[in-house]
Parts: C-alpha cells; structure tokens; sequence
C-alpha cells in the first residue's frame, strides 16, 4: 500500500522560521562577544577573583534573574549582566593559566 504525504508550508512562514533563528544567532554571538571582551578586561586588568560565595550568588541569581525576565525586554540586559559575570569570572582562572608553567 502506497502512501502518498504531501507537505507544504508557506513561504511566509518559513521566512519568519528563518528571520527568527538569524536573531537567535545574532544574540547568542552578542552575548559571547560581550563574556569575551569582560573576559579579556579581567585578565588585562588582573583583576581579584570574587570567591566562592559571590562567584556562587551572583552566577544563581544572575541565571534566575534571566529566567524571570526572559519575556521581557529587560531579558536582554539581565543576559548581558550574566554573560558579562561569567566572563569577569573567567578572568582570574585565565592569569592563573597563563602566570604557570605552561602559559
């Protein structure tokens, strides 16, 4: 028994399909560029790490505070304030890398 399955979407449906997952992209690349560049600015600046009870709050409360606002347009900000600790986080563990032996 042959089944015959035809599909068809509409073009202007694929189109927003297309335009939303270039957004996506577009943010996830702005996001990783900003953890990045604090990263960078941590290591440059050598800055102290913040410990392990910040380190702890403030990674927590920066991802609640993404979830609670990701409806919102201060979703945006909060992402940023999240990507940007843990690139500021990064830093310290990156002069610790690169002041050993092998760096």
């Amino acid at each position: 028994m042959d089944r015959i399955v035809s599909s068809s979407r509409d073009r202007t449906s694929l189109l927003s399909t297309h335009k939303v997952l270039r957004n996506t992209y577009f943010m996830l690349s702005l996001t990783l560029a900003f953890s990045a560049i604090t990263a960078t600015a941590s290591t440059v600046l050598m800055l102290p790490s913040p410990g392990l009870i910040l380190t702890l709050v403030g990674m927590y409360g920066l991802m609640f505070l993404t979830y609670k606002t990701a409806d919102k347009p201060v979703g945006i900000l909060s992402a940023f304030a999240f990507t940007g600790f843990l690139g500021y986080i990064l830093g310290p563990i990156l002069n610790a890398y690169l002041s050993g032996r092998y760096g």
